[in-house]
């Protein structure tokens, strides 16, 4: 298939992942791009840097994904063979991916023949034997998983770039690179949180490190100046220092978020800054925020799941259910047809409400049946029980890093 950009091809397709090839007429240099987590379940969708390579006239081999495994697919073999028959064609090969990505770029650069990885805030691994550390996917990576089945991972031919918050669980990824990777270069980026692509982009340097990394020469120390001069104009950087901030100073955190909102109305600016101001007793702001979130970014999983939750704390059980159904039709883990749920019973939809609860599971059921006769009797003990989850409070916790940092500290930061 030919267009403006030049040539794409498709090297492989399979049920969750699809390979594609984009070539703009140069075999000076190919870059390998990794799909980071996804919530969309379609592969007809760009690669992971597409525009922005094809714009710049650098060919590219794009792996783009609808399932988040880690690359633990059952004929990955067969793709990266034919990534690779693709990649000698050129003078230089690169591979580059963010958090998810980023881990592919770095595990498989060799193997494609690769000089160097660009990886923003990857993990080296998720394994429970090699990162025991790693929790934030567990629930992506039951303990059936082949993931944990991983060997360590390293190489002294290529050398891994990669960005990351020296502040954040990544540093700990970034020193199990670098172990295993001698010719790893290291970005530090403090406060820009996972993944630190958007203080990047927001900056306007991510542009010119990766121009910088394929073209040559690429200044790391020089980069971390510049991003440190402009790392006010980020809101990405804004909203992880509100976050970071503790429970104690409530007004800095509003601050600080106003002006994440203020640097650039993204959907995950507005949903913390309508949680903060609901926190601090402002619920009308906060419902502003939230709407403003879903115009911002319609049809996606998050704002819908803060407004469901939004509305069952404050007793909007239909408007629950509209948006609990909208975030369930998008994707119905159970995290989220738990939420349903829940919504279904605060409006009396008690038959649907069991369906969806036996359905679920052992874990669901047994909540279900302790609260059998809760089905029969008035919302307002409903509330109490179904919505307990949802309450202002367990919102803002999961929303902000404060509580969840200081857990971590405690138990792997100082290991």
């Amino acid at each position: 298939m030919e267009n403006d950009a030049g040539l794409q091809d498709v090297l492989h397709d399979a049920a969750d992942y699809r390979v594609r090839h984009v070539s703009c007429g140069s075999e000076r240099v190919c870059v390998i791009t990794f799909a980071s987590l996804t919530d969309t379940h379609d592969l007809d969708q760009p690669g992971f840097g597409e525009e922005f390579l094809k714009q710049h006239g650098i060919d590219a081999v794009h792996v783009i994904i609808r399932t988040n495994v880690w690359y633990f697919f059952d004929d990955f073999d067969i793709a990266l063979e034919r990534i690779r028959a693709v990649a000698r064609r050129y003078d230089r090969v690169l591979t580059y991916g963010s958090s998810m990505g980023g881990y592919a770029a770095i595990r498989f650069a060799e193997t494609l023949g690769a000089d160097v990885a660009v990886a923003i805030s990857p993990q080296y691994s998720v394994s429970k034997r090699i990162a025991p550390f790693e929790i934030r996917w567990r629930h992506l990576t039951p303990d059936n998983s082949p993931v944990h089945e991983e060997p360590e991972h390293g190489s002294a031919k290529v050398a891994p770039i990669v960005f990351y918050d020296p502040q954040d669980l990544d540093a700990r990824h970034f020193r199990l690179v670098a172990a295993h990777y001698p010719r790893t270069v290291g970005v530090a980026m403090p406060h820009a949180g996972h993944p630190a692509g958007g203080m990047l982009a927001e900056t306007h340097l991510l542009s010119r490190a990766i121009l910088d990394i394929v073209d040559g020469p690429f200044d790391s120390r020089a980069l971390a100046q510049e991003l440190r001069a402009r790392r006010r104009q980020s809101g990405h950087y804004l909203l992880t220092v509100a976050r970071r901030i503790g429970p104690a100073h409530m007004r800095w955190k509003s601050a600080l978020a106003q002006a994440a909102v203020a640097a650039k109305r993204e959907a995950v600016y507005l949903i913390y800054d309508g949680v903060l101001r609901e926190k601090l007793g402002d619920a009308a702001a906060c419902e502003a925020q939230l709407l403003e979130a879903a115009r911002v970014l319609p049809n996606h999983p998050a704002p819908l799941r803060a407004l469901a939750s939004f509305e069952i704390r404050r007793g909007g059980a239909e408007a629950a259910v509209r948006y609990a159904r909208q975030l369930c039709a998008i994707d119905p883990q159970p995290h989220y047809q738990r939420m349903l749920m829940c919504a279904l019973a605060l409006t009396g939809q008690t038959g649907e409400a069991r369906e969806i609860a036996a359905a679920l599971g052992s874990g669901f059921l047994l909540r279900a049946s302790l609260s059998g006769a809760a089905f029969l009797v008035p919302t307002r003990a409903l509330r109490r029980w179904w919505a307990r989850d949802y309450t202002i409070k367990i919102e803002f916790d999961m929303l902000d890093e404060w509580r969840w940092r200081k857990n971590e500290r405690q138990r792997f930061l100082h290991a």
